[in-house]
């Protein structure tokens, strides 16, 4: 899936004020990665929490044990 992808420091990296990133992305709970909400097209409602991902495979996986995930929502 993405983390095998992406190497989340260097996405951070091009992010000058990771404060203003957490404030304003949720966080895909499979991989870490920041998602923007806004712009989120890949979701799902958890315990009444919507719950965002950068790609379709963080959700499968997420959906097949999303309780190996501690969410209340993805955002922090």
């Amino acid at each position: 899936h993405c983390a095998e992808r992406y190497d989340r420091r260097a996405i951070n990296g091009i992010i000058a004020d990771e404060s203003a990133v957490a404030a304003e992305f949720a966080t895909d709970p499979v991989c870490g990665i920041g998602v923007d909400p806004a712009t989120a097209t890949i979701t799902t409602v958890h315990a009444g929490h919507t719950v965002y991902f950068c790609e379709p495979g963080c959700r499968a996986e997420f959906r097949a044990d999303p309780d190996r995930y501690a969410v209340e929502g993805s955002r922090r």
